[in-house]
């Protein structure tokens, strides 16, 4: 080999090296900087009349861009550098709220182990990903 294709190559190398660096320290910031939730489930109980309820916290409704009552839910999807947490707004109407604090919601796309948003540091948008605090409550359950 001469002694130009040595030096090619070892700048080739070095930039490689770099990229790779690059990469990972992309990847670390970004999961750094994502909104920190933690979730809560739906309590459902039976009415007087036979229906299902469905009560959360009222910490978990939050006003939408548009003034609506919503609640964020967590998926998963594909993300920039591997499976991802993103919140999922879901438009509900409160209906009734107890001494408690809970609010009666109506919503006929939350599941009773959908896992709604209760708590996050940063805010929160639709289809933002996130860093979801208390998985680990809910491994036992999929998740749609």
């Amino acid at each position: 080999m001469t002694r130009k294709r040595i030096v090619i190559l070892i700048i080739s190398g070095i930039l490689l090296i770099s990229f790779v660096i690059l990469t990972v320290v992309s990847e670390k910031v970004y999961i750094a900087l994502l909104p920190e939730v933690t979730t809560h489930t739906l309590r459902t109980s039976t009415s007087k009349d036979g229906v299902n309820e469905r009560w959360l916290p009222g910490e978990c409704v939050r006003k939408n861009s548009k003034g609506e009552d919503a609640v964020y839910v967590v998926r998963e999807r594909e993300g920039r550098f591997r499976k991802e947490f993103y919140a999922e707004e879901v438009a509900v109407d409160v209906e009734d709220t107890r001494d408690d604090g809970y609010v009666l919601v109506l919503a006929m796309v939350l599941g009773h182990m959908d896992p709604i948003v209760i708590e996050s540091n940063l805010p929160v948008s639709d289809q933002e990903a996130v860093k979801w605090m208390n998985k680990a409550e809910y491994d036992r359950e999929p998740i749609r």
